[in-house]
C-alpha cells in the first residue's frame, strides 16, 4: 500500500511506473496493437504516486511530477540512484 511507504520506497515505485509508462508509449509508436494497458491507467497511477510525495521529498522531484515532466523526473531519479 502506497500510504505506508517511506520516500525511498515511493521513489522506487515512481521509477517503475515511469519506466512502464515510457515502454507503453514506445510500443504504441511502433504500432503494437497487443497493448492491454491504456495510458489512462498509467496516468492515474502516476497521479496517485505524485500525491504521496510529501514535504520530505526532493522539491525538484515534486516539481517534475506535479508538472507531469515525467522524462525529467525519471532522469532525476535514475541519476540519484547511481
Amino acid at each position: 500500500m502506497v500510504d505506508a511507504l517511506n520516500i525511498s520506497d515511493l521513489e522506487t515505485q515512481i521509477v517503475k511506473a515511469l519506466e512502464d509508462y515510457f515502454k507503453i508509449i514506445e510500443l504504441q509508436k511502433q504500432g503494437d496493437s497487443t497493448l492491454n494497458s491504456p495510458l489512462r491507467l498509467h496516468f492515474e497511477l502516476l497521479d496517485k504516486l505524485t500525491a504521496q510525495l510529501s514535504m520530505r521529498s526532493d522539491p525538484q522531484l515534486h516539481h517534475f511530477m506535479m508538472r507531469k515532466s515525467y522524462q525529467k523526473a525519471l532522469e532525476f531519479l535514475q541519476q540519484r540512484r547511481r
